[in-house]
């Protein structure tokens, strides 16, 4: 099928690029990608998220320094000895300094209708562990989104150190206010160079067929 088999060129063909080229990224490419982003999934269809295209490269710059020095702070609270990997590692956190364009996705609590119902009449509802419909919905997002970005020929990274370390300091940057919290960060730009895909396990691996 002609249709599948495009599908799986993009997807298979996906990396994560954390150096990109200075041109800037068109406003109908940006749209094109957030159009993408949009169609995901979402439980009861509540569609959880927002997107903030960043383009202005002081803006960018201050929250990869937000995010790069709050997390030397807890590096530098390591003992000497246990640093060097650690690190190495704030490369990962600050490389989308450097990105043309940077997408903030932002997400909020959702009330299922089950919720609404135990707020209004007190019947409990389950609570599977590990469960969260308003992150998987958020997940299904971005990844439309990275697989718009693969098929106009931009290199992405979905990047969540940001919120890990700084949160409230980019936050604040952004002028996000609850109910919005920001969830990841996702640079796009040309890629300075082709990058083979990460290794990814076989459906033998992953696929089980119940009878």
């Amino acid at each position: 099928m002609a249709g599948y088999d495009e599908l799986m060129e993009i997807m298979a063909r996906r990396a994560s690029h954390r150096k990109y080229l200075p041109d800037p990224v068109p406003r109908e490419d940006i749209e094109k990608m957030a159009a993408a982003a949009r169609l995901a999934p979402s439980a009861h269809n509540l569609q959880p998220w927002k997107l903030l295209a960043l383009t202005g490269r002081d803006l960018i710059g201050k929250i990869a320094g937000a995010a790069a020095g709050k997390y030397g702070d807890l590096v530098r609270r390591l003992p000497e000895e246990a640093r060097e990997e650690p690190a190495k590692f704030g490369f990962f956190v600050r490389h989308f300094g450097e990105a043309p364009l940077v997408f903030a996705v932002l997400s909020r609590r959702s009330e299922t209708d089950w919720g609404r119902l135990e707020r209004l009449h007190g019947v409990a509802a389950p609570r599977p562990e590990g469960f969260d419909p308003d992150c998987l919905g958020v997940g299904a997002f971005v990844q439309n989104l990275l697989l718009a970005a693969e098929a106009l020929g931009y290199g992405a990274c979905w990047v969540a150190a940001p919120v890990m370390y700084a949160q409230a300091e980019v936050e604040k940057l952004l002028g996000v206010a609850p109910p919005w919290r920001l969830v990841s960060v996702v640079p796009v730009g040309r890629r300075t160079r082709d990058r083979d895909p990460a290794p990814k396990k076989d459906v033998s691996e992953i696929l089980t067929v119940s009878p």
